[in-house]
């Protein structure tokens, strides 16, 4: 038979791991559940508008054969 002592370190064992288990879920659940409910706190960057080179810049078909 096993000793009582052994017994009783299992049990604790078992105990801690629990409760360690519970309280990594509940923050990842917390965290899922922080992120989904403010869509500001992902960064998303403003849109990127074209340049246009101004016309004395561009270069004619005729200019680029010579």
């Amino acid at each position: 038979m096993v000793n009582s002592w052994v017994t009783i370190i299992m049990l604790a064992f078992g105990i801690l791991v629990a409760v360690i288990g519970v309280f990594a879920y509940l923050r990842m659940f917390y965290k899922e559940k922080s992120l989904s409910s403010s869509p500001t706190a992902i960064d998303i960057p403003p849109p990127i508008t074209a340049r246009v080179a101004p016309q004395e810049d561009k270069v004619s078909g005729d200019e680029l054969k010579q």
